[in-house]
């Protein structure tokens, strides 16, 4: 899951109550997940446009290292 989906996930499953920017605490045993929920919202939007990036980057290396034909040597 996406860290949006699990933001939106969590405050179904836990009864959050109120909107974005009103939300009453909503806890998970006696932990109080709204900041967990306000990374998850925020965040991980933002930080989607770094990572994807260096996750495509990063799989364009391993795989041209993988599938590099090696020198013939005479």
């Amino acid at each position: 899951m996406v860290g949006w989906q699990s933001a939106i996930w969590a405050y179904a499953y836990f009864g959050c109550q109120g909107n974005l920017k009103h939300l009453q605490p909503c806890f998970a045993g006696s932990v109080n997940i709204v900041p967990f929920l306000g990374f998850g919202l925020f965040w991980c939007q933002l930080l989607m446009f770094v990572a994807l990036p260096l996750s495509f980057w990063l799989v364009i290396k391993v795989v041209a290292k993988q599938y590099r034909v090696p020198n013939a040597q005479s």
